[in-house]
């Protein structure tokens, strides 16, 4: 759905097309141990039950990057605020991971099967990779027997007697 350039509202709402109603815009700040990333452009959503939900499918997903980089995720939360800077609600990452454990997989959405998927995939590509390698290796090796073997004939004496 196309948003209206027209900006002419109230900060922090968006109107959506001609005569639609406004949507209220949410600002995710992402809150650590020993930091907070502050959200100063926010999202527009329906209501706070959509933008809950999109923190919800923000933190599976950034999860995931926490635990590649062995960042420990449970102390972090997301803040949601209005656009008056107002605290409305807060999505906690431990919280969301627990549930997602503890509930029995609903589909491809479930946060381990989407984690093993992602693991053997690794394991797929490390292997696709490491026979790449060993092929430009080989590749290598042939290309130098070749420049040696043009080397040495160079080094030889040319016979212009023809005998």
């Amino acid at each position: 759905m196309a948003l209206d350039s027209d900006v002419s509202g109230p900060p922090g709402v968006v109107s959506e097309g001609l005569g639609a109603g406004l949507m209220p815009r949410y600002f995710f700040d992402l809150v650590g141990p020993q930091d907070r990333q502050v959200d100063d452009v926010g999202l527009t959503f329906d209501d706070l039950d959509a933008a809950y939900i999109d923190a919800h499918r923000a933190i599976d997903d950034i999860s995931l990057e926490m635990l590649r980089d062995r960042i420990d995720y449970r102390r972090y939360r997301f803040e949601i605020r209005d656009e008056g800077g107002r605290l409305l609600m807060e999505a906690l990452f431990d919280e969301r991971l627990k549930n997602a454990v503890q509930k029995p997989s609903a589909g491809p959405n479930d946060l381990a099967i989407r984690v093993k998927a992602t693991l053997a995939r690794s394991r797929s590509l490390r292997g696709e990779l490491a026979g790449r390698l060993d092929e430009a290796r080989a590749g290598v090796d042939r290309l130098r027997a070749t420049l040696e073997r043009a080397g040495d004939a160079a080094k030889r004496p040319v016979d212009t007697a023809g005998g």
